[in-house]
C-alpha cells in the first residue's frame, strides 16, 4: 500500500499544481509573471505516475501480487470494471494535457485540461462510492475539493518562484491570489466536511480506527494551512505592499510551509483513498 500511496500522492500533487499554475498565471497574465513554470514536466509526471498506479491498483484487485505487469489482468479491470473505464478516460485527458502543455503552451488551455483530469478523480473517490443514489452529487462535491486544493497548491508554487525571482509584480499579483484564494479555501473547507460526512456517515461503531486517526492528522494539517493563508492575508501581504523586506522574507518561510504541508496532506490524503474507511464485521457479528 505504500508504494501505491506514494504514486498516488506524487500524482495528485503534480496533476493539482499543473492546474492550480495554469489557472492562477491566467490570473496574472498581465503582470509580470514567473519566467518559466515547469508545467509540461508536471504533465508527464502526472501522466506517468497515472499509468504506474493503474498497475498497481490493478495488481491489488486481482490479486496477482507477482503479477503485476501481466497484460490480461490489466485489460481486464481496464475494460470490465467502471474503476477502469474511468481511468482509460483519464488517461486521455493526461494525454491531451501533456500535447497542450508541450505545443500550445497557454496556462488557461493547460489550467483546463488539469482540471478535467482532476476532476474525473471524484467519480472514483470514496465519498461516490458510499453517495447511493446521489453519487454523481458527491463525486462533484470530491471534484471540487481537489480544483480548490489544487488553486491553493499552484497558486503557493507560482507565488513561490515569484519572490525567488524578486518580481516587481509581486504586490498585485498578492492580491489576486488573495481574492481568489480565500473563496477557493472557504469551498475547500465545506467540499471537505461534506465529503467526510459522506464517507463515515454509517455507524460510529464502524469506522476504522486507522482511517480516522490519518484523517484526524489531515484535517489537523490542513487547519495549520489556513492559519498560515490568514496570517499572509492579513498581516504579511500588507507589510509587503509597504516595502518591507522582513515581510518579504516572513511570507518565503510562510509560503514554503504551506506548500509543504500540503505535499503532506495531499499525501495522507493518497493514503485514505486507499484505506477502507469502515472496520470489516467479524464473523461473529
Amino acid at each position: 500500500m505504500t508504494a501505491s500511496a506514494l504514486i498516488r500522492a506524487t500524482h495528485l500533487v503534480s496533476l493539482m499544481t499543473v492546474f492550480g499554475a495554469g489557472t492562477y498565471l491566467f490570473l496574472i497574465r498581465r503582470l509580470s509573471g514567473p519566467g518559466r513554470v515547469p508545467l509540461l514536466a508536471m504533465s508527464l509526471v502526472a501522466l506517468a505516475s497515472a499509468l504506474l498506479s493503474f498497475v498497481l491498483v490493478t495488481a491489488n484487485m486481482t490479486g496477482d501480487g507477482h503479477g503485476t505487469f501481466a497484460w490480461p489482468s490489466l485489460e481486464l479491470v481496464a475494460t470490465q470494471s467502471f474503476f477502469g473505464r474511468m481511468f482509460l478516460v483519464r488517461i486521455g485527458l493526461l494525454a491531451i494535457l501533456v500535447v497542450v502543455a508541450s505545443a500550445w503552451r497557454r496556462p488557461a488551455a493547460t489550467g483546463l485540461m488539469a482540471a478535467m483530469a482532476l476532476a474525473s478523480l471524484g467519480l472514483t473517490s470514496h465519498a461516490a462510492a458510499n453517495g447511493g443514489r446521489h453519487w454523481l452529487a458527491f463525486a462533484a462535491n470530491d471534484a471540487a475539493h481537489l480544483l480548490c486544493a489544487g488553486f491553493w497548491l499552484g497558486g503557493l508554487m507560482v507565488i513561490a518562484l515569484m519572490l525567488r525571482q524578486r518580481k516587481p509584480d509581486l504586490v498585485p499579483a498578492l492580491r489576486i491570489f488573495s481574492t481568489w484564494g480565500t473563496g477557493a479555501v472557504a469551498l475547500l473547507v465545506v467540499a471537505g466536511t461534506l465529503n467526510a460526512l459522506a464517507i463515515v456517515q454509517a455507524d460510529a461503531a464502524r469506522w476504522s480506527f486507522d482511517y480516522m486517526t490519518v484523517l484526524g492528522f489531515k484535517i489537523v494539517l490542513a487547519v495549520i494551512m489556513i492559519a498560515l493563508a490568514l496570517a499572509n492575508r492579513f498581516s504579511v501581504s500588507p507589510a509587503i505592499a509597504t516595502g518591507s523586506e522582513t515581510a518579504r522574507n516572513e511570507l518565503a518561510w510562510t509560503v514554503a510551509g504551506e506548500l509543504g504541508l500540503g505535499i503532506v496532506v495531499v499525501l495522507l490524503a493518497a493514503f485514505l483513498g486507499m484505506m477502507p474507511p469502515m472496520s470489516m464485521p467479524t464473523p461473529m457479528e
